[in-house]
């Protein structure tokens, strides 16, 4: 079965519509810290089960169906999820939907596995020459950006380096994951630092 896959950040704007009572969902820490993985690295992990998402497009904006998943998971005891479907239900009132894997997975052995964040950057560690050339310890190089994301309608593109998140110095790749995971789900726009071609820029990601 092939699913659809649509962007759940960004695809609709609903600002127009409410729900009497609805709260902005909330991550906990522990989905906070969760991370995305491939089929290839969960074969490494421990599945621990299966979560699903439901949630319209209009409660905590098109990240409430990303915020609710990764509680979910979290709440299965998981570190860490393979997303296996997400789109949007079309309608007057859509849904984000998306499912997923749960797996427990061993990250002290899998350190440079890189994570996908919520806003569709995927970060790494900075490697040694990396350093030496921009003559720094801290901040995460940008591996890969997930096409139509937050992240690449703002122009994020791969070999940038992340240096800060809303003024907050990126340590390294997992930092700046989670960094960014933390803010993105309470805050838009959220506005990141980056070195490119030598120089610094300060680019502005909304949801």
């Amino acid at each position: 079965m092939i699913t659809r896959t649509v962007p759940l950040i960004g695809a609709l704007s609903l600002a127009g519509f409410g729900l009497a009572g609805c709260q902005t969902l909330q991550p906990t820490p522990e989905a906070v810290a969760l991370r995305t993985i491939t089929p290839v690295v969960a074969q490494e992990c421990k599945h621990v089960g299966i979560a699903s998402s439901f949630q319209p497009v209009i409660v905590g904006g098109m990240s409430a169906a990303q915020v609710d998943i990764r509680n979910k998971v979290a709440g299965l005891g998981g570190n860490a999820m393979v997303i296996t479907s997400q789109y949007i239900t079309p309608g007057q009132y859509p849904h984000g939907n998306i499912s997923a894997e749960a797996y427990k997975c061993n990250f002290t052995a899998q350190q440079a596995t890189p994570t996908v964040t919520g806003v569709g950057l995927i970060l790494s560690d900075l490697s040694s020459d990396v350093k030496a050339s921009l003559e720094r310890n801290a901040g995460a190089v940008v591996k890969s950006v997930v096409e139509d994301s937050p992240a690449w309608k703002a122009n994020v593109i791969p070999n940038d380096v992340l240096i800060a998140v809303n003024g907050e110095q990126v340590k390294n790749g997992s930092h700046g994951s989670l960094l960014l995971n933390t803010v993105f789900a309470t805050t838009s726009p959220v506005q990141v630092e980056i070195l490119r071609k030598g120089g610094t820029r300060t680019i502005s990601i909304a949801k």
